[in-house]
């Protein structure tokens, strides 16, 4: 009978990466990437890939032969230590050439007295990685001041544009510091400067250079949680023309006399979240989605249900996942109005969310039977919503049937 050792080790190396995806946990701040620590803490120790290292000579050989093991790695360490330097150089040497995807942080953990020495450490520890700028593929960094500063001078002074050729996604939260302020306007124009990028999340204080710096047009994701007025979203979505998912997660205020009536469309556009006060529904009188797929929108009331209506009526739109959340109380008859637009009907998954969501549904009871079957659940232990779906899962709880006769099935 063969042994696992006895498999090449290429497939050894393969089933060594299949274990490692199971031990990686986000680390970032907006929850995108999944990483493993540079430094092996305890809940480490007796995971992979760092176990394998600890059998016998032939697995660590291997896993130290497997560069993709060692390519997701959070370089955020709780030390000051220079030994931490040297780990993150023998980890970024193990997995050459694979391209990197790394999380950083501004170790908010030390007490104040030691904040300088934390920052100017993970300022070193972007140094060490910013010698593999050519193998950089998604970065996520939450910065300081102070390394805000190193970043945007490494970008604008230190490299020339072609220094990332494979930098695709960039995740950046950088927020003002007590005693000095991040160099925003600098920091746009050195996110711009990054000619690969594809994909950019922001969390940070909005600058107009925002607009005018950054290559909008290149970027197929865009995800900004920083408040924003819903001209500036206008302005930036009337530039994002190749973006296939959006996210705006903060939007306020009401369409200025300058708003423009003229119509602009979206043509790549099949994702779209929208989150922030009810002039949103303002951007569906001002764009057109051709391809849009998804939609979900969190807003504090819903009683604007034409815009939404016009979106979903337009001829061949390919649109089949609708998520309205509501912050505040939803009426009668608002969820009434939302149900009662013909094409709404024929959208395959369809959710309601809202503290009082069960409250209501009594009020609708008098809909025309082509209502679809209204079904109450939770996904992933969530609050309850209602809506329609063709199928549910494992992750769906307190599953049941409220229209037109309540049934529990789950």
């Amino acid at each position: 009978m063969t042994g696992v050792n006895d498999v090449p080790v290429e497939v050894l190396g393969y089933i060594f990466y299949l274990a490692t995806v199971d031990n990686m946990y986000p680390y970032s701040r907006l929850g995108l990437g999944r990483y493993l620590s540079v430094i092996r803490r305890n809940p480490y120790r007796n995971c992979a890939p760092f176990v394998f290292l600890q059998v016998c000579g032939h697995w660590r050989a291997v896993a130290e032969a497997t560069p993709i093991l060692w390519t997701p790695l959070d370089a955020t360490t709780q030390t000051l230590s220079p030994t931490t330097l040297v780990a993150l150089r023998h980890w970024l040497s193990l997995s050459q050439p694979a391209p990197l995807e790394f999380f950083l942080d501004k170790t908010n953990r030390f007490v104040d007295a030691r904040k300088g020495d934390a920052s100017a450490h993970v300022a070193a520890m972007l140094r060490v990685l910013a010698n593999e700028a050519h193998r950089w593929r998604s970065a996520a960094l939450d910065m300081d001041p102070h390394v805000a500063g190193v970043f945007v001078d490494m970008l604008l002074n230190e490299f020339h544009p072609g220094s990332f050729p494979n930098l695709k996604r960039l995740e950046i939260v950088a927020f003002p510091g007590n005693s000095a302020s991040v160099p925003l306007e600098d920091l746009a124009r050195a996110i711009g400067s990054v000619e690969s990028l594809k994909e950019l999340y922001l969390e940070m204080k909005y600058v107009p250079s925002l607009l005018s710096d950054i290559p909008w047009g290149q970027l197929t994701t865009v995800y900004l949680g920083m408040p924003l007025s819903i001209n500036e979203v206008t302005s930036l979505l009337t530039q994002a023309t190749a973006a296939i998912e959006a996210t705006f997660g903060r939007i306020s205020g009401a369409p200025t006399s300058t708003w423009d009536a003229q119509r602009s469309t979206l043509p790549e556009l099949k994702n779209l979240t929208l989150t922030g006060s009810e002039s949103l529904f303002n951007l569906f009188n001002r764009f057109d989605f051709p391809r849009l797929e998804q939609l979900t929108i969190t807003s504090d009331s819903l009683t604007c249900h034409q815009p939404l209506e016009g979106l979903i009526e337009q001829p061949g739109l390919p649109f089949h996942r609708l998520v309205l959340r509501v912050s505040g109380r939803l009426s009668v008859s608002d969820l009434t109005k939302y149900l009662g637009i013909l094409k709404l009907r024929r959208v395959p998954h369809v959710e309601f969310h809202s503290w009082n969501i069960l409250d209501v549904i009594s009020g609708v009871a008098q809909l025309e039977d082509d209502i679809p079957a209204l079904w109450s659940w939770r996904h992933l232990r969530r609050s309850q919503c209602v809506g329609w779906k063709s199928q549910f899962d494992h992750n769906d709880s307190h599953v049941a049937r409220i229209m037109p006769s309540p049934h529990v099935v789950s």
